[in-house]
């Protein structure tokens, strides 16, 4: 019996691997080999398939309910699809933003009700594995002809997805440190997430590591007091922020020379002042997903006809859906946020927790983080963290047990 129970824990390791790697798989040749790009986009849509199929299982099973977050969530992707169709009227351009990424958070849904540890123990073995190549064998020194933080573009893949990946292992290297056995896996995983983000070189991976360093040193100093539980209060900070910096930036003529400082934050400020262009009459509706080419002076030196990326993840579902969209987008959120159980958070759970949604905030103010998976995989576990508060194990202090009592209340 216990052989056979050890098999089936083994086949749904494997499925979870073989399902969730094309969507933490390194981006970083796809900018060289087309080969690469294509058989990941392969995989991908046959991990959508698989996710589909137990999806309707379970459906007909009935064996969960679908929560408020998945409902929200399902809501702004249905919309999305709809505008685009009605807009553009096609579906060819965003297929995989529009279908596989709510594919992939039901995929996420599905393991996370059933098989919670597991989950974690194979997404932390796939973050080691490609943040140990990323670092260890693909790296500048080796393949400096590939990948270089120069040139934007790492093994993992651009640059501006470090900080990203880097976060998402930190919160996973924790919740693995609560509920297994194995003491090395998650300082391994935590370490790596740090060097990852240290070797973008980029001003948003210095700021998540200096949050991390301010984190660290909380915790010492104030290891029984929770930083933050309110998470609507953090993502509300958030939108504010966008919105003062983008009314500063229209009535400053797009610089900030009013606070004495010369930078355009590479290039951003040019974007987002074209991008506000682009939204004069679309404001409501948008222009479907990626039906819109934001140009700059900088699109004939390196030979591309227009850019897709905004910048900012405000700015990016505006251009996508509008202001209808941009509210679902914020129900979308606030709906995963709603859903975490902070309660039965413990307290370095919580303020991890805290850390970790604090950064991806700030990542959204001058990158568009939906653009890739792991924030959707971030969403997608917040609901069921409490899972791994309520068992009995170290924290990431190593400052003594936590038990259900000193959950946050």
């Amino acid at each position: 019996m216990t052989n056979l129970q050890k098999n089936k824990v083994s086949k749904t390791e494997l499925l979870i691997y073989f399902i969730m790697t094309p969507f933490l798989l390194p981006r970083g040749f796809s900018e060289y080999f087309y080969i690469y790009k294509t058989v990941c986009t392969i995989w991908i849509y046959l991990s959508a398939l698989i996710i589909l199929m137990f999806f309707l299982l379970y459906i007909k099973e009935k064996k969960f309910r679908i929560k408020r977050n998945i409902k929200w969530m399902i809501t702004y992707y249905s919309y999305l699809v709809i505008d685009t169709v009605i807009i553009q009227n096609t579906i060819h351009e965003g297929f995989q933003k529009m279908f596989i990424t709510p594919i992939l958070c039901l995929g996420c849904m599905i393991f996370l009700e059933n098989k919670f540890e597991v989950f974690f123990e194979c997404i932390s073995s796939l973050l080691i594995f490609f943040m140990g190549l990323n670092i260890f064998v693909f790296n500048p020194i080796f393949f400096d002809s590939f990948f270089d933080p120069s040139i934007k573009i790492l093994f993992l893949g651009h640059v501006q997805i470090c900080s990203q990946i880097g976060m998402l292992g930190l919160i996973t290297s924790y919740v693995i440190k609560r509920v297994s056995n194995k003491k090395a896996k998650p300082f391994v995983l935590l370490v790596l997430s740090l060097i990852t983000m240290a070797m973008a070189k980029t001003v948003l991976s210095i700021v998540c590591l200096s949050l991390f360093f301010v984190y660290i040193i909380i915790q010492k100093f104030f290891s029984k007091k929770r930083i933050l539980v309110n998470y609507k209060i953090l993502f509300t900070a958030f939108f504010l922020l966008n919105i003062s910096l983008f009314i500063f930036l229209r009535r400053n003529n797009w610089n900030f020379s009013k606070l004495g400082l010369s930078t355009s934050l590479h290039g951003r400020l040019v974007i987002w002042q074209q991008i506000f262009e682009l939204l004069k009459d679309r404001w409501v509706f948008g222009y479907g997903t990626y039906g819109y080419r934001i140009f700059v002076y900088w699109n004939e030196w390196v030979d591309v006809d227009g850019m897709i990326y905004a910048h900012n993840q405000i700015l990016q579902t505006l251009l996508d859906g509008g202001l209808v969209l941009l509210v679902l987008f914020l129900l979308m959120i606030c709906g995963y946020i709603s859903a975490v159980k902070y309660r039965m958070l413990d307290i370095g759970m919580g303020n991890i927790l805290s850390l970790v949604l604090g950064s991806y905030f700030l990542i959204m103010i001058i990158e568009s983080p939906c653009e890739y998976y792991y924030i959707f995989v971030l969403l997608s576990i917040m609901p069921y963290l409490h899972k791994s508060s309520m068992k009995i194990n170290s924290d990431l202090n190593g400052t003594g047990l936590y038990l259900e009592k000193k959950c946050i209340r």
